[in-house]
């Protein structure tokens, strides 16, 4: 019946955050006419932000990625960037009028690899209209992290943790978290057992990078009985170790080496010192 009413409805497909249309480098065509805000307003301008929303992921490569409507809009426009989840998301850059771009906007943000950015484009203070979102971006050798080579060390002796450097490449301005706590980007640690750290690296673009050192402690060398298996801990090109027994009496013994290397600096005294210890971990046995 041509004299009945009609009913047209508009509805913008890409207005909701769960919607976003995926995008590329390159340039994309949008229209906020019938978009809502159908998320919290973003930090630049004010106002309601009617917008529509697209997603980028970025590859196995870090970036540094520009988004713009620089002078290609009708509207005076806003421009958010987020990372993760609609509902539950974490700005990461937001531009209301960018520079010689009048009312328009332009954005430019670090990305991590292998992750997927949220961009919003709005209006300030409730503007709608069409325009072209162009996006582009650069490559960035990726974040890496050194914990520092695995290491042998003496009982009850320090080990300088991370690399050097410990940090590198990325977006720079680097924060360390080391097992412990520590938030140097080399802190030392002493041992009397072997152990394992790990250092997570974080870089200005929120980039994550991580690496483990394990400190191997050699055992302790000093003799508390009058029988012990001792393994050296000195200088791997002159092994020694110095010998104190508490039992049978001190003083009124004898040393005796009953296997493995080794030469007594004395068979009486007490303590005294062996040498010539083996410089591949292999034990010696040692009688007072």
């Amino acid at each position: 019946n041509a004299n009945r009413p009609q009913l047209q409805i508009d509805y913008q497909a890409n207005n909701e955050c769960v919607d976003a249309t995926t995008v590329t480098d390159g340039s994309v065509t949008f229209n906020t006419t019938c978009a809502t805000q159908d998320q919290s307003a973003p930090s630049c301008g004010t106002g309601t932000f009617n917008q529509v929303w697209y997603k980028y992921t970025t590859g196995a490569s870090a970036k540094t990625i520009t988004v713009s409507t620089c002078n290609t809009a009708t509207f005076d426009t806003r421009i958010a960037v987020y990372k993760g989840s609609c509902g539950s998301l974490t700005g990461v850059g937001c531009n209301d009028d960018g520079s010689g771009c009048s009312l328009t906007s332009t954005l430019t943000f670090n990305a991590c690899p292998n992750t997927s950015y949220l961009i919003a484009v709005g209006g300030y203070n409730g503007a709608v209209g069409t325009g072209t979102l162009t996006i582009s971006s650069s490559t960035v050798t990726n974040l890496s992290a050194s914990a520092g080579s695995a290491e042998t060390i003496c009982y009850n002796t320090s080990s300088t943790l991370g690399g050097s450097p410990t940090a590198s490449n990325g977006f720079g301005s680097y924060s360390y978290s080391w097992t412990g706590g520590s938030t140097s980007a080399n802190p030392s640690v002493t041992l009397t057992g072997t152990a394992t750290y790990t250092v997570t690296v974080t870089d200005a673009g929120g980039c994550t990078a991580t690496a483990s050192k394990v400190v191997t402690v050699r055992p302790d060398v000093s003799a508390a009985v009058a029988s012990s298996t001792l393994a050296s801990c000195a200088d791997p090109s002159a092994p020694y170790a110095v010998l104190s027994a508490t039992a049978p009496t001190v003083g009124s013994g004898t040393w005796s080496i009953t296997s493995g290397l080794g030469t007594l600096a004395s068979t009486t005294a007490n303590p005294t010192t062996i040498t010539g210890l083996s410089t591949t971990g292999a034990s010696t046995q040692v009688k007072w």
